[in-house]
């Protein structure tokens, strides 16, 4: 997707692949695409690594994610890098390495998906859209908070339960947000 949103707005990219199939289908649209293992270094000097301006890491794995990450923040810690995040967990383990931007594979879906529930519920658009946005904003200074302690399950609940109950008090105080009627149950 992202590789065809930048095609059609014609802004170059080279792509790394390890299915022959997508280095053909990137190919027939002009772009340059190279097939192997994107930690090889030898490979990510041909496709010109050192002249990237950013790199987006999209792969499946938890752990072939993070080494990737890891060869390009030891062998090009200047290249900004925006990465995709499986879950939670996978999120900080990327903010653990400083990548630049993390996105979760199902968070904007489902943000998306709670937006339509609430408004089918009854609340009116943009009541819904702020919620949304409120929780989003909450939740992701969480998620960066939540780096500080990993490794210590216990700190990471306490500070689960405490953002939990923030996130209570903030919708609880905003002026901002319409009064709407009650949700309608179906």
């Amino acid at each position: 997707i992202i590789a065809r949103i930048l095609h059609v707005r014609g802004i170059p990219f080279t792509a790394i692949e390890s299915d022959p199939e997508q280095v053909q289908f990137v190919r027939r649209f002009g772009n340059k695409a190279y097939y192997g293992d994107v930690t090889d270094m030898g490979l990510l000097r041909a496709a010109g690594a050192d002249r990237a301006t950013l790199v987006i890491v999209a792969v499946d794995g938890v752990e072939s994610s993070i080494a990737v990450v890891e060869n390009f923040k030891n062998h090009y810690p200047d290249l900004r890098i925006f990465a995709r995040a499986r879950d939670r967990h996978h999120a900080h383990l990327l903010l653990g390495l400083g990548v630049d931007m993390i996105i979760r594979e199902t968070y904007a879906s489902s943000l998306e998906m709670a937006t339509a529930v609430l408004e089918r519920l009854g609340d009116a658009p943009d009541r819904a859209r702020r919620t949304v946005q409120q929780f989003r904003a909450h939740d992701e200074a969480l998620l960066k908070r939540e780096l500080e302690f990993m490794g210590d399950e216990s700190q990471l609940v306490q500070t689960a339960e405490a953002a939990r109950e923030e996130l209570l008090a903030l919708f609880d105080a905003d002026p901002g947000l319409p009064d709407a009627a009650p949700p309608q149950r179906d």
